[in-house]
């Protein structure tokens, strides 16, 4: 199962094509997806979405991810569709 689905059928091609498939990149993405997530919960914040609090929690939660996964600490288990599901 998928995090995503989408409509009707999918096309081989874009299902081959799609980061998903690929761990090795989806590890090099990682560290920069935890920082557009972080600069995303801020303006969350910035917007009263998001408490103080909430941000903190997450930044201290995504910095920890961006450190580990610049540490090759992190690896996408089999059965996994992406880091996403971490």
């Amino acid at each position: 199962m998928t995090l995503w689905t989408a409509p009707g059928e999918v096309d081989p091609l874009a299902i081959g094509f799609a980061a998903a498939s690929d761990k090795d990149l989806d590890r090099r993405l990682l560290p920069y997806d935890c920082l557009a997530s972080l600069a995303h919960a801020e303006g969350l914040a910035e917007l009263g979405i998001l408490t103080g609090a909430e941000l903190e929690s997450m930044r201290s939660v995504l910095m920890s991810l961006h450190q580990a996964s610049r540490n090759g600490d992190l690896e996408i288990p089999d059965g996994m569709e992406d880091a996403h599901e971490l």
